[in-house]
């Protein structure tokens, strides 16, 4: 009842036959483990894209050189192992280890290649769509200070009655009392011009002391603010 316990000339072919397979598991595992661990290692240490280059190509270099000699020791240890000599075993014993080793680290190395690229593509969308939000954010708090700005020279009873005394009194005083506010407002916003409009929109004083030309999308805005009361 013992007729399939193999003999050990049994024996020595399954060793022989399971010998190439396992060169080709191992070396496989390797691979892909330097891949996806070296790939990540790099992302890890380096930022530039010409270091990440370099440190590519280096441990390419790294890659065939430990390979090979873990493939010599593989094949060395299975020929060893053999009853068979070196010269009989030949090369063509050889070529179907060696064609799935190529057929396997190929194909971890496609899919990683596929996998590095995604993840940077990932990466650099995460990194676009923070400087967005970061400049959104930026855009929205300035628009909301010079909100602020402008309701606080709306609301200024202050600049309003020195305005109208100016305007209907010729007032010099509250004229210098107005451009002298409106100076500091103009110093500590950090604004680089203040001008003065009539309810015309033609331009009555900078704070630079200049007679600048009026654009008339600027003069329309300042009409428009008039007639609706708003900023």
């Amino acid at each position: 009842m013992n007729a399939d316990v193999p003999g050990p000339a049994g024996a020595r072919n399954i060793v022989q036959a399971s010998g190439p397979l396992t060169v080709v598991l191992l070396y496989a595992a390797f691979g892909a483990l330097w891949i996806l661990l070296s790939d990540k290692a790099v992302s890890w240490l380096f930022s530039k894209p010409e270091d990440i280059i370099l440190a590519s190509t280096l441990k390419g270099w790294v890659f065939v050189a430990v390979t090979s000699l873990l493939l010599y020791a593989l094949m060395r240890r299975l020929l060893g192992r053999s009853s068979v000599t070196p010269p009989t075993v030949g090369l063509r014993s050889l070529v179907l280890p060696l064609v799935s080793i190529v057929v396997v680290i190929s194909a971890v190395g496609a899919a990683t290649v596929v996998y590095s690229v995604r993840q940077h593509q990932r990466q650099g969308m995460v990194r676009l769509q923070s400087i967005a939000d970061l400049k959104t954010r930026q855009l929205a708090d300035w628009l909301k200070e010079r909100r602020g700005d402008a309701h606080f020279a709306q609301d200024s009873r202050f600049l309003a009655e020195n305005y109208r005394r100016w305007r209907d009194t010729d007032d010099t005083a509250s004229r210098d009392a107005l451009y002298g506010r409106l100076r500091e407002f103009r110093k500590d916003h950090g604004f680089r011009e203040v001008l003065l409009l009539d309810e015309q929109g033609a331009p009555l004083w900078s704070s630079e002391g200049t007679s600048p030309a009026i654009a008339p999308e600027l003069r329309g805005a300042a009409h428009e603010a008039k007639v609706n009361g708003r900023v």
